[in-house]
């Protein structure tokens, strides 16, 4: 099933027509390219610089539709999104609701100096229990991932001492969620630099910006390194605070599962991103993914497959440092700022599968071959047990 977000061009945006022998190529073009990729079509929207026209060309890469320049005006978050300002207080609000079950805990700062933040939401228990890990808003400009990890967090805390079903979930599992992993970009697009994708990186160069999930230990020598590029990989190994905050947190939790969302293309995807074999690990990113790309029609596979070609990303990373699972979703949007009613159509679409996820981490083998129905609410008696908040 194509992906909606292949369905309307964002201003700026172009659709290409790309053969099968010209992916490697255009790839080395360091074009920002989305996400929606149809392999079968040879599809793929790009945003194009003054002579890229022609480079294509001579590549056999054909344009096939052009949604014309930006308008000029003034960029305001659609209404209803939670802006930088106000996801921090979301963050810890949440926490002083509900201290027993939910903490913050800063895990580092940004190029700009603003604290990155995660929750951490266990139930009351100190016994070890394995960890599992979401992250979103690693680039700035997509939005809805950034809303869908917000209401997770305060669905989980929330349910937790009322619905059995979550309170089992945190107790059996130490689930940590950080909201926000870019707050220095993603300030830029709240400035009306709406297509912003990478950090607030100053660069010797007069550039700005590193793209964060290019950044990690893990075939970045073959990243891009241009600095005028969007995915350009940063003049070093983990050379960005938002990096090293990710990598130190998932090096001392030693997570089962890292999760890290993304928007736009409706896809399930894992390792490895640097070429179109599989890891050892294949079977169980399969029974993992599938599925829930089965139920929600993503398109689902390894990202050099599905994807493109891609190094230096968190989940390749961590799974070949820690072990950990590293799974991308790509929410299924009408592009990067979709209407916050979409959002809240996201988070519905992918409350019970990240549960069920963190749920079948530990043993993915033992997952069915379909997701089963999301349990119903079931709510716990007001007294008699442990864990109610």
């Amino acid at each position: 099933m194509a992906s909606a977000a292949a369905t309307r061009l964002q201003a700026g945006w172009s659709r290409l027509k790309v053969p099968a022998v010209a992916w490697e190529p255009l790839i080395r073009l360091g074009l920002d390219l989305a996400e929606d990729v149809d392999r079968d079509a040879g599809t793929v929207t790009a945003r194009l610089r003054p002579g890229d026209a022609d480079r294509l060309a001579g590549l056999g890469i054909r344009v096939l539709s052009d949604s014309g320049a930006v308008k000029e005006e003034a960029f305001r978050l659609p209404e209803g999104y939670t802006p930088v300002t106000g996801i921090q207080r979301r963050v810890r609000s949440l926490a002083e609701r509900h201290p027993a079950s939910c903490q913050v805990r800063a895990i580092g700062r940004s190029v700009e100096g603003r604290l990155i933040e995660a929750w951490r939401l266990s139930g009351p228990s100190r016994d070890a229990r394995p960890v599992v890990v979401l992250l979103a808003g690693v680039h700035a400009r997509e939005l809805a991932p950034v809303e869908v990890a917000l209401a997770l967090g305060e669905h989980l805390t929330e349910a937790y001492g009322r619905d059995a079903n979550v309170t089992r979930l945190l107790d059996i599992r130490e689930v940590w969620v950080v909201p926000l992993a870019n707050p220095d970009g993603r300030l830029r697009v709240e400035a009306g630099d709406l297509y912003w994708r990478k950090n607030a990186r100053p660069l010797p160069d007069g550039q700005i910006g590193v793209d964060l999930n290019r950044n990690h230990d893990v075939h970045w020598h073959l990243g891009n390194a241009r600095t005028t590029d969007e995915d350009y990989r940063g003049p070093e190994v983990a050379s960005e605070p938002e990096t090293r905050a990710v990598r130190d947190m998932v090096r001392h939790l030693r997570p089962r599962l890292v999760v890290d969302v993304h928007a736009f293309a409706g896809m399930v995807l894992w390792p490895p991103g640097v070429d179109r074999s599989f890891t050892p690990e294949e079977s169980l990113f399969s029974r993992l993914a599938r599925p829930v790309a089965n139920r929600l029609a993503y398109r689902s596979g390894t990202l050099a497959r599905v994807l493109y070609r891609v190094t230096g990303d968190v989940g390749s990373w961590a799974l070949a440092e820690r072990g950990a699972l590293g799974l991308t979703v790509e929410l299924d949007d009408q592009g990067f700022q979709p209407s916050f009613a979409q959002a809240m159509k996201d988070w519905e679409d992918w409350r019970w599968p990240l549960r069920w996820w963190f749920d079948m981490a530990v043993d993915p083998l033992s997952a069915p071959l379909a997701l089963p129905p999301e349990p119903k609410p079931l709510r716990l008696p007001a007294f008699g047990l442990p864990g109610l908040s």
